[in-house]
């Protein structure tokens, strides 16, 4: 039997960027903060989403994000 599942399902959430204090991106803090949300079951996270901060950022730290 064939299973119907469409590409994106479960829990999937738009994450928040945290910044220091001098307005870089964070990716340490970031990356735990992802790495906290897969333990706990979550099932992916869309980045970049719809928080604003996709805006500030230079094609470069997009990427990394």
């Amino acid at each position: 039997m064939r299973e119907n599942r469409m590409p994106w399902h479960g829990v999937i959430v738009a994450t928040s960027l945290p910044f220091d204090d001098d307005l870089t991106v964070s990716f340490g803090a970031y990356g735990e903060s992802v790495a906290w949300l897969a333990e706990q079951g979550l099932h992916g996270v869309a980045p970049n989403g719809s928080l604003g901060e996709y805006q500030t950022l230079t094609y470069e730290e997009r990427d990394r994000v």
